[in-house]
């Protein structure tokens, strides 16, 4: 707690930004934590905490919750993660399917996938950053703005690594759960934050099309590689349907915790 009361320090010094941050014993639980307390505050879950502190959140704080398994909770008038929780295997299985167990554990709190840093695996891993709007929001200047903020942020952190990107991937999640991502790789690398701000508005522009209040956006740079720090990208991309881009729209969850 104390590097995370730290960090965030750092945060309001150097942006005037304070977000909200949460201590806990995998991204699970980081994740739903975040969002009992934003847009902003710190919160720490302890291990063996985690049922506990889930039990009477709203069932809707549960990432990967798309509108089917909305439609199957509200039919089965749960209201609570902890009434989820509490259901055992044949119950499980005859409301969700197979796909139940796996968000039966998830209402428990249960979750072992790996935290990834950069230099995991065969190169550097992708700089992501996530923005939680105050108020879900529609207007695209703010869109826009939010837009260059996390293209200014992630640029900053990779080149301070002097790398460049390859790929962008942009996730945008509605007010109802839906989220929408898409992604655009350049033939050459994106250095500057110019160029990964115009990548990240036209791929918003693309991926977004309903009429819905936008709830939080995801920025990703991927497929980094080493720049030598003088070179600046003039990359070419692609257009929709080029093979440059992909869409895909998945249940709400998929963006930092």
């Amino acid at each position: 707690m104390d590097c995370a009361s730290r960090v965030l320090k750092e945060i309001l010094a150097d942006t005037g930004l304070c977000p909200a941050t949460a201590a806990a014993g995998n991204k699970l639980m980081g994740k739903v934590a975040t969002r009992t307390i934003r847009p902003t505050g710190l919160i720490h879950i302890r291990r063996g905490d985690e049922a506990a502190f889930l039990a009477h959140q709203d069932i809707r704080l549960l990432p990967g919750l798309g509108p089917s398994l909305l439609r199957t909770i509200a039919a089965t008038g749960f209201r609570e993660i902890g009434e989820l929780a509490a259901l055992g295997d044949g119950e499980t299985l005859a409301l969700f399917g197979r796909r139940g167990l796996l968000l039966r554990d998830t209402a428990r709190g249960l979750d072992d996938s790996r935290v990834l840093h950069a230099g995991d695996g065969n190169g550097p891993g992708p700089i992501e950053r996530r923005l939680d709007f105050e108020e879900d929001v529609i207007e695209f200047e703010v869109i826009r703005g939010a837009l260059g903020y996390l293209a200014e942020n992630a640029g900053i952190a990779m080149r301070r690594e002097k790398l460049g990107a390859g790929k962008i991937l942009l996730m945008a999640s509605y007010a109802d759960g839906v989220m929408e991502q898409g992604e655009e790789r350049g033939k050459r690398l994106l250095i500057l934050d110019r160029e990964i701000g115009e990548a990240a508005e036209r791929l918003y522009k693309w991926i977004v099309k309903r009429r819905i209040r936008i709830r939080d956006l995801t920025l990703s740079l991927g497929t980094c590689g080493p720049w030598d720090g003088n070179r600046i990208c003039l990359c070419r991309r692609g257009t929709p349907g080029s093979g440059g881009y992909r869409k895909r729209r998945t249940p709400y969850g998929g963006g930092m915790g």
